[in-house]
């Protein structure tokens, strides 16, 4: 791993698990900046575009009072250099810079029956996002999207914590046990679970 201080003092990480001077083609970028911070999603997308580069997949969010974005992006192997620095250039951007799975490569899909959506609601803890991706790591059900936020209860206004996973259920598991797992998790962490269908 090494890292590079931009011209503005914002560091810019490269975060290797190869060597140094391995050429991708195929990586992914983790962005992150003050939510303030305006035409930030346009500069970072469109510095990848500017180096030939192909977004295949994205996602962008307030995490805090940050703005977050991970992108997949395919760019040819003469390019990847150049795109690295000016990513690192941007002004009041952290980035770090991976290599992804190529995008060929095939992988097993989800098969729709299988796909269901978690969601919970009560008071603010520590260790619920730990404990529910627990149990779920031990039945060996993927979790292919997670996403939380606090929000305002209704009436009261209390602080509540939201999270919505999107779950893959393992072919031998039934709807009824996963329901009756997640029914013992809420009563231990003294919150609302519920399960759904995908729509």
């Amino acid at each position: 791993m090494f890292h590079r201080i931009s011209r503005t003092g914002i560091r810019a990480t490269r975060c290797m698990t190869t060597q140094a001077n391995t050429t991708l083609d195929a990586f992914i970028v983790h962005a992150a900046g003050p939510q303030m911070q305006g035409g930030m999603m346009e500069s970072i997308t469109g510095t990848v575009s500017k180096h030939g580069g192909d977004i295949l997949s994205s996602r962008a969010t307030l995490l805090g009072r940050d703005f977050s974005m991970m992108l997949v992006v395919k760019v040819p192997k003469d390019s990847t250099s150049d795109l690295e620095k000016a990513l690192s250039d941007l002004e009041k951007v952290k980035t770090c810079i991976h290599p992804a799975t190529a995008p060929d490569v095939q992988y097993t899909l989800p098969h729709k029956h299988s796909v269901k959506v978690l969601r919970l609601t009560g008071h603010d803890a520590t260790g619920i996002v730990a404990s529910i991706t627990e149990y779920f790591a031990k039945k060996n059900v993927r979790v292919l999207n997670l996403a939380s936020e606090m929000a305002a209860a209704p009436f009261t206004d209390d602080p509540m914590f939201k999270l919505r996973l999107v779950l893959d259920l393992p072919a031998e598991m039934t709807e009824d046990e996963i329901e009756e797992g997640i029914d013992a998790v809420a009563k231990v962490l003294n919150v609302d679970l519920w399960l759904e269908s995908m729509s």
